[in-house]
Order: C-alpha cells, then structure tokens, then sequence
C-alpha cells in the first residue's frame, strides 16, 4: 500500500498492510540503497527515478533484502495524490508480481471550492475499491467497523496536530527526526486504537 492510500478501508477490512516507501527508507537507512538502486538499473530503470521506487521494484524482483524484509503482496493499493511516479512504480510492480492493482485517481484542485462532481467522483473510486476488496480477499465490509475506525483515526489525527503544533515553542520540543519518525505512525496505523494512545501519549510529553 502506497503511504497516500487511506488506510481506513483496508483496517476496516482486518487487511494487513505493508508500505514500501517505508521498506525502502529502511533498506536505504541499514546501508543497502545503493545497492538495490543497482539492482533495477541493471533490469533498466533509470538512475533519475524515486530512489524508493528502484529499491522497491528491485525487491519485488529479489523477494528478500537482510536489511530490511517485508510479506510480499496479494494486493496493490496505490493512490495518486502524492507524485505521479507512484503510479508507474505500482503499476510495475502488479505486473512484475501478477497481483492486482486498485489505484485510486484523486484529481487535480487549483480552486478553494470543491465541486460536487468531484466529490463523486472521488467517493466512487472509493466504493468500487471496497468491491474489489470484498472480491479479491473474501473479507466483508462493515459500516460499524469503519465508524469505530474512523474515530480512531479522529482520535490519533487530533492528538497529533496538537502535539505537532508544540512546534511553535522555542524551543521546539522535538526536532524534525522525531516528527518524520512519528509520522510513520500516522500513515500507516492511524486507524488503530493504539495509535491514538500513541499520540495521546506524545502530546502529554510535549
């Protein structure tokens, strides 16, 4: 799962998830980006891509790296919100590992205002991903499920925007190592009751 994809739909759904963005940061931290980067230059991709995306495509082909090794996927959940590299980089990867891909198309928005066609827009994608969920792993979606899951994601994303705007004490109470490493937990776990606890936690600190 792409580090952009709501991760409300998939915890909802009891998915486990992985996120190679967070792989590959960690593969690249232990020492072995440059590596892997060589890895997929050698299969043909170009040395001016998302380091992330050449250390991901390289373990999709390796399937282990001691550095940092993840469960391999039965399913590819990407959105496009963040760069357009993410959707070459997915779209790779299903092909390459023959597993199916949900990408989720948010569009581009200059103006202040959102129109109703686009929340439709949006709000389709996200029903027809929750389909193909439902298809692809047997599991059932739940409306009570997901609302006890989106007010832990409430829950965790107040905390953390309290806790985050500590910030604008001199000092700060945390440096920019401590925001990105707590971020992870935001993206990737901000659905669980133990995030919110976590965040809770770490503004009580602050």
């Amino acid at each position: 799962m792409s580090s952009n994809f709501p991760v409300e739909i998939p915890e909802t759904m009891g998915i486990a998830t992985v996120y190679p963005e967070n792989q590959a940061a960690g593969i690249a931290a232990r020492g072995a980006g440059a590596r892997m980067c060589e890895e997929a230059e050698a299969d043909g991709y170009s040395n001016d891509i998302c380091a992330y995306a050449r250390i991901s495509l390289a373990y999709a082909k390796l399937k282990s790296c001691p550095e940092q090794d993840v469960a391999m996927p039965d399913v590819l959940l990407c959105c496009n919100n963040i760069c357009n590299c993410m959707i070459k980089w997915y779209e790779n990867l299903s092909r390459d590992l023959n597993v199916p891909l949900i990408m989720l198309d948010i569009p581009f928005n200059p103006d202040n205002e959102v129109s109703d066609a686009q929340v439709a827009y949006v709000k389709g994608q996200f029903l027809d991903a929750i389909k193909r969920l439902e298809e692809i792993t047997g599991k059932k979606w739940s409306d009570e499920k997901f609302q006890e899951v989106m007010n832990n994601s409430c829950r965790t994303s107040r905390a953390w925007l309290a806790a985050t705007a500590m910030a604008r004490y001199t000092p700060s109470p945390f440096n920019g190592f401590d925001l990105l490493n707590h971020m992870a937990v935001m993206v990737t776990a901000r659905g669980k009751p133990e995030a919110a606890e976590a965040m809770e936690t770490l503004l009580k600190e602050y």
